[in-house]
């Protein structure tokens, strides 16, 4: 790793730690969330039937079983997940979306739009495309 490409990625982690903080300062005073919590919701919301065996959820997101496990908890707590038994598998559980959780995704996803705009809409449309594809790039 050349000095160069070192200081690329120590800056691009500062920058999604900034990022993270402005989300999770918004969506928590708004909406009550972090943005880890909201990456958990919307990957629900997204979901057929809004739900998912909790270890493809947490593939989904990028965590351990026992991470999304624990992260669910509070969630759960507040009425906006629910865990649901798999019939055929007792070994599997699913993380179900409520209708508070639907509805509280959708609301805090507007928000996420709004910040995600005003980060990225300092880039043209075409500077924004050629961003996610260098993102694409060396995530592979």
């Amino acid at each position: 790793m050349t000095p160069t490409s070192l200081a690329t990625l120590l800056r691009f982690h500062r920058f999604h730690l900034e990022l993270t903080r402005r989300l999770d300062h918004r969506l928590g005073a708004l909406h009550g969330l972090s943005f880890s919590d909201f990456i958990l919701l919307r990957a629900l919301a997204l979901a057929p039937a809004g739900r998912l065996p909790r270890g493809d959820l947490a593939l989904e997101v990028g965590l351990t079983a026992s991470g999304v496990t624990r992260a669910l908890l509070p969630l759960e707590k507040l009425g906006l997940i629910v865990r649901e038994a798999n019939e055929r598998d007792a070994r599997v559980s699913y993380a179900a979306l409520t209708p508070a959780g639907l509805a509280l995704v959708e609301h805090a996803a507007i928000t996420t739009e709004q910040i995600s705009q005003d980060v990225l809409g300092k880039l043209s449309t075409e500077g924004q495309m050629q961003f996610l594809q260098l993102v694409e790039e060396i995530s592979r």
